[in-house]
């Protein structure tokens, strides 16, 4: 029975196991005999090993995730099931990639993922170790903070820092440049950490090196290459290159994020642009190796792209955004703040010019409302309807705003501060709406170009339609010409 009952937990057959239940009814609560037979001095016996916690176990590593439902509903307990070393069901479903399993048991009990296993690796640095990048990205997706954590590197009784054992963060992985792509995405903090060439342990004789030390020296050369750094001290300038690569990554984006231009250039045509100035950054740095990698890695790359201009905005526009969240598109934020950034200072731009020619050419407008203030007025005007011109205040659109601004202070000049607020803010809300669209020059010129194109082409055209009928003619003038000869 015990062959059949782990056979059916492998392939998912809860008809079978439905049928166990009925011919033992206490199955899963009952001892595993057969694993006793097995077990060494190095497993964990002291934990009761029952059909059900082993079954629960081996349901997790194989991803069927009805079966530990089923298992969970005769004996909620087996969620706390642990393997011979130490592992529960959590662990072993990121060791073998079953973020489904995984899913699962956090939907249960969402503290799980800040369980610990008895080597002291939490289930971060655990997915880490065994190289599941796709299980990294969940885990950090749930809890980014685990990017810079390390472990408690409980390997035995001599495995403290003070006898030579040095806890590893995510660097103690496999070596591949995805999972180092990811890593630094997420901007962790730090290499691989030192580890001392002899604790307590070496010294009284045990060994000559520790074991901490002896898997530091292999891991590091190799990273050193995979990465393209000289020496260990390289590292946070490489960090330092990889957030100013992501900065401009979304300067790049903001490119293909103008609708104006995209109204007049195909998007594929676009898109291609940024994509080539994209690769074209990358390939030109020392790092090209990373940089590409995490271009190829769209998880990577947003999560790049999202801590960059998170950045930015708390450098460039930090009055633009309270309280930070998860949750938030902070590309998207920032596209927001550059365009209310641009038109607070059109604004501003604006009511300065009009002011300035107002007193220029009246001099007895010695009352009007300062720039500042006349600013203050139209910015809200300008924010609330800024898609109807594409966030973007043309040089054409600024020329009719500072004409009604001019007219409405001239017409007004002697009125009071509100009569001159309302005028100015109904007559620049009538002139927006009135304007279907606002073309940008930039805009323009590309449009201007295409119409030359075609006109080109068209003349081309006729004039290579002209030319085959002159051709044509010449020739019947020559054949009529030949006849009349013969």
């Amino acid at each position: 029975m015990r062959e059949v009952f782990f056979n059916a937990v492998k392939n998912g057959n809860l008809e079978k196991l439905h049928d166990l239940r009925v011919q033992a009814p206490g199955l899963v609560n009952n001892l595993d005999q057969g694993y006793m037979e097995y077990s060494t001095p190095n497993t964990i016996t002291k934990v009761p090993r029952t059909f059900g916690s082993q079954g629960f176990l081996l349901a997790a590593e194989y991803g069927q995730v009805a079966v530990m439902g089923l298992i969970l509903d005769l004996n909620a307990k087996c969620i706390n099931a642990i393997d011979d070393m130490g592992d529960s069901a959590l662990f072993i479903a990121a060791k073998h990639g079953k973020i489904e399993v995984m899913m699962y048991l956090l939907s249960i009990d969402q503290n799980l993922i800040d369980s610990i296993n008895m080597k002291g690796k939490n289930i971060f640095l655990y997915a880490a170790e065994h190289g599941r990048i796709e299980v990294m990205k969940y885990i950090l997706n749930k809890k980014p903070e685990l990017i810079n954590s390390v472990d408690e590197n409980k390997e035995n009784e001599y495995s403290d820092y003070e006898k030579g054992f040095q806890p590893l963060n995510a660097w103690a992985s496999p070596r591949d440049i995805n999972i180092a792509a990811l890593l630094m995405a997420y901007d962790i903090k730090g290499f691989l950490p030192p580890a001392k060439e002899q604790g307590l342990w070496q010294m009284l004789g045990g060994k000559e090196k520790s074991a901490s030390y002896l898997k530091r020296q292999e891991i590091l050369p190799e990273w050193l290459s995979l990465l393209g750094l000289q020496n260990e001290g390289d590292f946070s300038l490489l960090r330092d290159e990889v957030t100013n690569f992501g900065k401009n990554l979304i300067f790049i984006g903001a490119f293909s994020d103008m609708r104006s231009l995209n109204k007049y250039m195909p998007n594929e045509v676009v898109e291609y642009i940024v994509k080539i100035a994209a690769n074209s950054l990358a390939s030109e740095s020392r790092y090209s190796n990373l940089f590409s990698a995490i271009l190829k890695d769209s998880e990577a790359l947003e999560q790049l792209k999202q801590r960059c201009a998170r950045e930015i905005l708390q450098e460039v526009y930090p009055h633009f955004i309270g309280n930070h969240s998860p949750e938030l598109n902070y590309i998207e934020e920032l596209q927001k703040a550059r365009n209310l950034d641009h038109i607070l200072k059109a604004s501003e731009f604006m009511a300065d010019i009009v002011i300035n020619k107002c007193r220029k050419h009246n001099s007895g407008f010695d009352k009007l409302p300062a720039a500042e203030e006349i600013s203050s007025w139209i910015a809200p005007v300008l924010g609330g309807k800024s898609e109807q011109f594409e966030n973007y205040v043309s040089q054409e659109l600024r020329s009719d705003l500072m004409n009604i601004m001019y007219q409405a202070l001239v017409k007004h000049y002697d009125a009071s501060k509100e009569e001159i607020k309302g005028s100015i803010i109904s007559g620049v809300d009538k002139a927006i709406d009135e304007c279907t669209t606002t073309e940008p020059q930039f805009s323009r010129e590309i449009k201007n170009a295409n119409k030359r194109v075609a006109d080109n082409e068209n003349t081309s055209g006729r004039e290579s339609q002209a030319c085959k009928i002159k051709k044509q003619d010449d020739k019947d003038r020559g054949d009529e010409k030949r006849g009349r000869t013969l």
